[in-house]
């Protein structure tokens, strides 16, 4: 079972491969907790996804290689990869989505990369725009950005008046506010 890893190792580096992706993976970038679960979603533009067979593959940064993770057949059978976990890795076939669902459980550290969805369709190789899997012992936190306080205000001394005249060069002005002692 090595030459689907390989194929799709070509297919990948030809340049423009991708230009119009019909194969839409979500979410983009996945940050998960080490033995928590994740889910990745594969959907299919314009066509019964449950209708195809639908590859999934990890590329490694680590080891820079394709795993083959496993194919889902249109009958929901699926057929693992070498070394891959069966019970940790599963399909699920949503048809009112138009959707496949990767759910991984129990996440490692070696479950880290970038996973992508493929389907064989009408002699060409579609490819999700992929996944990138980052597994973490502890979440990272955000810090809430800090607020300036301001300065407590003076106590000005003023009261308020109803009406006062203040002198100006010698003439009074009719003045309504507040008379402030300084």
């Amino acid at each position: 079972m090595e030459w689907p890893w390989l194929f799709l190792y070509l297919v990948l580096h030809i340049a423009g491969c991708q230009k119009t992706p019909i194969l839409f993976q979500t979410p983009g970038r996945i940050i998960a907790l080490n033995n928590s679960t994740t889910e990745i979603f594969c959907t299919m533009k314009s066509e019964q996804l449950s209708q195809l067979g639908v590859y999934w593959y990890r590329w490694s940064q680590k080891s820079q290689d394709f795993q083959y993770i496993l194919y889902a057949t249109v009958l929901n059978k699926h057929t693992h990869g070498n070394d891959i976990d069966k019970g940790r890795f599963t399909v699920t076939k949503e048809s009112f989505r138009n959707s496949q669902t990767l759910r991984i459980s129990g996440l490692q550290h070696l479950d880290a990369g970038t996973y992508y969805c493929t389907v064989s369709y009408n002699s060409k190789l579609l490819i999700g725009n992929g996944t990138e899997l980052t597994i973490v012992d502890v979440l990272p936190t955000t810090t809430k950005p800090t607020e300036k306080t301001p300065p407590p205000k003076k106590p000005s001394g003023c009261r308020s008046s109803g009406t006062a005249s203040v002198k100006r060069k010698g003439r009074a002005l009719p003045f309504a506010g507040h008379l402030c002692k300084m």
